[in-house]
This record gives C-alpha cells, structure tokens and sequence, in this order.
C-alpha cells in the first residue's frame, strides 16, 4: 500500500508525541508498504535526538515562515529567563504580565500545538498543496495534536486523493480535559472538527474514556483504541554502562514536561520537608536526589524554594532520547505526576509506557485507581499509587533511603508485550486493511465538492 503519515511531531523531534507516528513508519515499512511522512522541518527546532528512520521512510518537511522561528526563539529565552533565580525572586511588573499571559496561554491551548489559533496554522496552506500535487494513497493516517494535521488529512479525503482516512488522537481537541479553548475561536473549532470528522473512515485514540468521548460524537462504528506503547528495540540499543556515579545517592527521577497546576510534585516535596524538619530522619537526606529532567521544569523552582528542599532537588533540561532511558533503568524510582480530577480520566502519556518498561518501580504522585493511568499502573504491578498522601510517600522515601535498595518491579511479560510500539503499529494497520480491501478505488469515484 502507499501511505502517507500527517504529523507535525516526528523524529529527530525529542518528543513523546513523536514516538506514535515514528514506531507506524518504521513498521509499516518494514513490512513492505511505501511509507511517506509529511511533516515540519526539525533541524532548527530544540531538543532533536533519536533512531534515525530506514531510508525506505521518505520523510517530506514543509517549511514554515520565519515568522514562526523568531516566535520560537522568544518563546525558549523567555522560559530561560523564567526559570533564572532573578526571575523567580524579583519579577518585574513587565515579568509578571508576561508570566500570567504564559499561563492563560497554557491554561486555554492557544499557541501551545492545543487550541485555536495556533502556530502550526501556518503549515496547513502549504501543507494541503503539497497533498493535492502528491498523487494518490491508499491510506492516510493523521495524528493530532495539533488538530492541523487532521485538518490537512480531511482535505486529502475530500478530495479523493485517499482511499481511506484514519484520524488519530492522541490528545482530544475540542474536549480537550485539559484545555478550555478561547472563544469565540471554539466556536470554529467545533464546527471544523465536526466537518472534519465527517470524512474520517476509523477515528482512533488512546484509551476507553477518550474513545467514550469521540463515540458521543461520531458514532461507536468509527472508533477504536490503539493504546500508546513503548518501543523494545530502543531498550535493546542503550549502553549497558550505568549512567549515574556509583555514589551511594539514592535517585528519584522524572522525564518529561511539567505543567504548572498539573503534574504537580507538591506532595513528593512536602514529604521531603517532612523527613527534613524531623531530627530522627533528617540525616536520610543525605542519601537523596530527587532530579526532574526535561522542558518547563523552571516551574518548579518556586515551590522547591517554598518547601525549602533545594539541597535534594534540582532541575536539569531535556537530555536526549537514549539517555532518558539510561536515566529511567537505572534510577532507584520513577515519578510519574498527575491529577486527581475528574477530567483527567482517560489521558495517558506514552511516557507512562517507557516507565513500565524500564524495570524502576514507579512512583505515582497525584495518581490514583480513578484514572486510566492508575488503573494500568497497578494492573501491571510496575508501581506505587500515592494520590496526595504525604505521609504514605515520606514513610516509602523512609524505607528506601535506609535500605538504598532499589526494588525492580517485574510486570507479566505477556501483558507488557500487549504495549510494544510494533504490535500495536500492526494492529492498527489491520484495522485500516480490513476496510480498505473492501474500499472501491481511487479510479472509481470522483472527489467530492
């Protein structure tokens, strides 16, 4: 089959979000299939790192006007300025402005590859002309967000460039749980994703209460789950050499974005100032570091200064991909963050999956039995459920700093081999086969108006 992939994140992007549509790809191209990618160009983008793609992916980068990297590049000094020490102790009038616009920002999804508007509006023109000139596909498969990419992939079905359209969610648009939109820009959004939709022929996300959600919306016919995973080979090509000093420190680790009033360490921090005002257990500490890797960990500064923890803690940057794995494997406990909300139900990260697979327990901070995440974890056994309970983290912290024992988690193998990136890639290649092979071709209808 020839298949195109829409997806703004991709490889060498260091990103979660990159993962999904690299491990489609890589697979489907390894089974014989013509795979194109159609993406934006990351060589002037932060953070690239990663396998490299068979040469038999033809990877197709759009650029984007100037416009966009000069935005880019005053977005990345103001969180460095953000997340200095002058910034966090002494903030301007000026500062303060910009931070609350950063945060309504983030809190509402504009600008932030979320909501409407957005940067990558930019790319969908050239990116729908690019498709009208690029021939014919048997398969289009589109992964947002950003929600351009599903935007670029109803054009294509529209105009019977494609036999068959899959809409992939990794995160929702307009129900997004997590960002409200900003009006009266939701009002287009509703209407365009609701057209958009219309022309998908399999709507896929990543868990049950997402999937409840599209259903609502588009029909139980559309929609199936394709879980987020985690790519065994990756495991298999780190050094085996450990990546931290044989010092005797006790390491608490998290990889990945943090979100101010989400993923929220709080509880981790208060269990740390807990054993630190306490005379019987302050001496532990010394054992300890906690080190958070990754974008927006600038966030933190404030509340590791509020809870005066500043010795066991520090906050580094985003590392690249195969070190992010080293740094998982051999840490002694893995943080995962999230809220206990009602709306958090159904988000799981495909960080969640990289954990699981590294054999450090995990420990879930904000996260309980309510959730997808939480449900996983102890279904699995690859962790610790906290919630918000200082007391149950600091007696655990108690525990694992006297001993200086990591505990491996061992999940089932057979139930781990349910997430491997290739099974899965697979699996959603058979969805889409099974419809396709009934599908008339290309030749046999015209497009529609």
């Amino acid at each position: 089959m020839r298949i195109l992939i829409v997806s703004y994140f991709f490889p060498p992007l260091h990103a979660v979000a990159s993962l999904r549509p690299a491990s489609w790809a890589r697979t489907w191209s390894e089974m014989g299939h013509d795979v194109t990618v159609l993406t934006v160009p990351k060589d002037r983008l932060p953070f690239t790192a990663g396998r490299p793609m068979p040469t038999t992916v033809k990877v197709v980068e759009l650029g984007l006007p100037e416009l966009f990297y000069r935005i880019r590049r005053l977005h990345k000094e103001h969180i460095q300025l953000r997340g200095s020490s002058a910034s966090c102790d002494r903030p301007t009038p000026i500062r303060r402005i910009v931070r609350w616009l950063d945060d309504y920002r983030l809190r509402v999804g504009i600008f932030a590859t979320c909501r409407m508007p957005d940067l990558s509006d930019l790319w969908i023109r050239p990116a729908t002309q690019w498709c009208r000139k690029a021939g014919q596909w048997d398969l289009a498969v589109s992964s947002a967000g950003p929600y351009s990419t599903h935007l670029i992939a109803a054009d294509l079905r529209r105009q019977g460039l494609t036999r068959f359209w899959i809409a992939d969610y990794r995160d929702l648009w307009v129900n997004s749980p997590t960002c409200t939109g900003l009006f009266p820009f939701t009002l287009a959004e509703k209407r365009l994703e609701r057209r958009a939709m219309k022309h998908a022929d399999l709507i896929t996300t990543v868990s049950a209460p997402l999937a409840h959600i599209l259903s609502e919306n588009y029909g139980h016919k559309k929609v199936r789950i394709v879980e987020n995973g985690y790519d065994q080979q990756d495991l298999a090509d780190i050094p085996e050499d450990p990546i931290f000093p044989q010092d005797g420190k006790v390491r608490i680790v998290y990889t990945g974005a943090i979100y101010k009033g989400r993923r929220d360490p709080a509880p981790l921090f208060s269990a740390i100032s807990k054993l630190a005002v306490d005379g019987s257990t302050r001496h532990l500490l010394d054992r300890l570091e906690v080190i958070f890797y990754g974008s927006m960990t600038h966030v933190l500064a404030k509340s590791v200064k509020e809870h005066k923890i500043d010795p066991w803690v520090r906050l580094l940057g985003t590392v690249p991909r195969s070190d992010a794995l080293r740094i998982q494997r051999d840490a002694h406990a893995l943080l995962f963050l999230e809220w206990d909300e009602g709306d958090v139900d159904g988000i799981v990260s495909g960080k969640l999956f990289e954990y699981m697979s590294s054999g450090t327990p995990i420990w879930g901070v904000g996260v309980t039995e309510k959730t997808s995440t939480g449900k996983l974890i102890r279904d699995t056994g690859t962790g610790i459920l906290f919630g918000v309970d200082v007391a149950g983290i600091a007696s655990e912290l108690v525990g694992l700093l006297t001993s200086c024992k990591k505990e491996p988690a061992h999940p089932e193998p057979d139930v781990l081999a349910r997430f491997e990136r290739r099974t899965l890639a697979e699996r959603l290649l058979v969805l889409a086969s099974e419809q396709i092979s009934s599908a008339p071709l290309i030749s046999e209808w015209a497009p529609e108006n």
